[in-house]
This record gives structure tokens, sequence and C-alpha cells, in this order.
């Protein structure tokens, strides 16, 4: 139920959500606003905390029924009973063998995810008054400065471009088995 609630909830009322309850209710971080780590290295992670958990919290509970299911159905395989009946013990099965295999799905959405952390991004600075590329790109918008609107267009193009690659050599790392041996 946590992460399907997580799956639901979109980052900017998660962010709400904890503005209200860990920095109004609480008192624990700040409203908003950006202390850079030259001038305090605490007060730089605590105006980084709630935009952080609220941004990846979305993307932690996709993964995690990602993975769930990725190795439920890796566990029902015939070489994980072969394995346990020829007496290897079980973190060699599931470590060595069973969580690589399961990793291709939970890879793949981390890498279309990253498109959707990006678009985040934006709308979290944006309420918590960061300083960044978002911030920088709503100004452009609105002052229609248009070569810098494509430039940061194409600078996110070429992140997620980037990102997917990565995620394609990582296939690559966990599952052996794609490997072309032509």
């Amino acid at each position: 139920m946590v992460t399907l609630a997580g799956v639901a909830a979109p980052a900017f009322w998660i962010a709400l959500l904890l503005v209200q309850w860990l920095a109004v209710g609480k008192g624990l971080f700040p409203t908003s606003g950006y202390v850079s780590p030259a001038d305090s290295v605490s007060g730089w992670l605590n105006s980084l905390t709630l935009p952080a958990i609220s941004l990846s919290l979305p993307v932690a509970a996709q993964l995690t029924r990602v993975i769930r299911t990725s190795m439920v159905e890796e566990l029902d395989k015939d070489y994980v009973r072969t394995a346990r009946g020829g007496g290897l013990p079980p973190v060699v099965v599931v470590g060595r063998n069973v969580l690589r295999n399961a990793l291709v799905n939970p890879l793949t959405v981390l890498g279309l995810r990253v498109g959707y952390l990006l678009g985040g991004a934006v709308v979290i600075e944006t309420m918590f008054a960061l300083p960044g590329m978002g911030q920088n790109m709503i100004q452009a918008v609105q002052d229609g400065d248009t070569a810098k609107v494509q430039g940061f267009v194409i600078t996110i193009a070429v992140g997620f471009v980037l990102v997917n690659l990565i995620v394609d050599v990582l296939y690559l790392i966990a599952n052996p088995r794609l490997r072309s041996h032509s």
C-alpha cells in the first residue's frame, strides 16, 4: 500500500505535505531557500533534504514495485529450483543469479524515470525557491529568450540520452547473456 501511494502521489503534493509536516509543523527543515555549501554544509543539507525526498519518493516507490515483481518472476524459474536442489546456499542463488537477472526491468524503468526527474525538478525548484536550471528555464520562457530555452532543452535531451546509454551499458554488466557473440 505504501508503494502504491508513492506511485500515485505527484512530487509537488509530497513536497507540500513534507513542508507542512516537517518544516512548518516540526520546524526541522526550512520551508524554502538555498544555503550554499561554502556558507554552511549542514544548512546546505537541510535546504536540499525536503526537495530531494519529495522528488525521489515516487521514483523509489515505482522501482520498489518493479524490483519486487522482477524478483518474484525470477524466483519462479527452473534454474532457481535446480540451484536450490543442488545445494547452493540461498545467498548465492539470489545474490549471484536471481538479482542480476531481475535487474534488467528496474534499470529500464530507472532510465525512463530520468525524464520525470528532470521535469519534476523544475516544479520542485520553484516550490522551494532553489536556484537551478529549472528556474532559469522558466525565467527564459517568461522573457521570451528562445535561444536560452533551446539551450536548456538540448541540455536536458543530451542528459536523458546519456543516462539511457549508461543504462544500456549497465544491462550488459547486470546480465551477460544480453551480449551478442557475433
